[in-house]
């Protein structure tokens, strides 16, 4: 609830660019979805596989503005309020046409009322657009949050199980919530999913592996910041 309060708030200051780094793009869609029916805005998606469309349309056989020099084109020409997510625009953000699209879009916000969205798994915004583009980053789940997810899952491991219960105890599964705290709600739900998978339980066997592989993803975040930096 929290992102969905943030992200709602930050589109209304009418900041005509939002960017969310994060691996997690299926979450971040489905929140988009909930703000557009809140804020009464149609939602678009682009990729480059896909061209543009609604959110949640199927795509036509006829791709419509698949090229990033298209889709940037055609939001600027619009008049009808929206928001755009462009999945994946990363690479094109060095082209210096895309960049003065993306500030035109920007500048005349006011006109059409269009909010752009780079959502990637790392963004670096050209120093031109800067001032217009805020960055926003997606919360971690909290522990009422994560110990629903343990719950969750275990309730479908008991359905692919023929419906046999998922062995634990209370112990195993809040020391279980206490060490996925920090990360993002997908790797959460994987790294439970694969302790259950295992044996058909959680217990104090699962929980060593689950911080190893914990630890590694905090390793390669902190790598990977290290090397945008560089």
């Amino acid at each position: 609830m929290r992102d969905l309060h943030d992200l709602e708030t930050l589109l209304k200051s009418r900041v005509p660019i939002v960017v969310i780094e994060t691996h997690e793009e299926a979450r971040v869609l489905k929140l988009f979805d909930r703000i557009g029916a809140r804020l009464r805005m149609t939602v678009y998606r682009w990729t480059v596989t896909e061209g543009i469309r609604e959110l949640n349309r199927l795509p036509s056989h006829d791709l419509k503005a698949s090229q990033p020099t298209e889709v940037l084109a055609e939001i600027k020409s619009t008049r009808a309020s929206g928001i755009y997510v462009l999945s994946d625009f990363h690479p094109y953000l060095d082209d210096p046409i895309h960049t003065r699209l993306l500030r035109d879009i920007a500048l005349r916000q006011a006109e059409g009322d269009h909010t752009v969205v780079l959502l990637s798994h790392q963004v670096t915004i050209p120093p031109e657009i800067e001032r217009n583009a805020a960055r926003y980053e997606l919360s971690v789940p909290d522990r009422d949050h994560l110990r629903e997810l343990v719950l969750e899952e275990a309730r479908e491991g008991s359905r692919r199980n023929g419906g046999r219960n998922v062995r634990t105890s209370r112990t195993y599964l809040d020391r279980l919530v206490e060490t996925l705290l920090g990360l993002p709600l997908d790797e959460a739900r994987r790294l439970t999913r694969g302790a259950i998978e295992d044996d058909g339980a959680i217990t104090e066997e699962d929980l060593p592996d689950v911080m190893q592989a914990k630890f590694d993803l905090d390793t390669l975040a902190t790598e990977a910041k290290g090397f945008s930096g560089s």
